[in-house]
């Protein structure tokens, strides 16, 4: 446990690229692994830019975004994965992008298949 009261449920994952979709695919799988529950869903919190440049700069890797193609990468990946193991709920209750430009219709449009609701700024 450290200071904050955060326990660490698994291994340190190493540091690894936000742009990758397979970054976001294991923390949704390990996420959903170490916690539970009946209904999930994803919150992306971060600077966007809408369809054209993605999401989410991460100055610490050369400004680098996580694409809406990378967005729904990441999401058949976790389904796949979720699937695979025979876990029920493949599909998330809600996914929020709390990042500008992130509410177009390309980017529902890509998120879609993956969960019941999209909330988007």
């Amino acid at each position: 446990m450290t200071r904050a009261g955060l326990v660490l449920v698994a291994g340190d994952p190493g540091r690894r690229p936000p742009s990758d979709p397979v970054t976001l695919a294991e923390f949704m799988t390990r996420s959903a692994k170490n916690d539970p529950a009946r209904r999930h869903g994803l919150i992306l919190w971060n600077h966007g830019a809408g369809s054209v440049v993605g999401f989410g700069a991460d100055e610490g890797y050369g400004g680098q975004s996580l694409s809406v193609t990378g967005i729904r990468q990441a999401l058949e990946i976790r389904r796949d994965l979720e699937r695979a193991h025979e876990r029920a709920g493949a599909t998330l209750e809600l996914i929020g992008l709390n990042g500008s430009l992130m509410s177009t219709t390309e980017v529902a449009y890509a998120v879609s298949p993956f969960a019941r609701c999209m909330v988007a700024s």
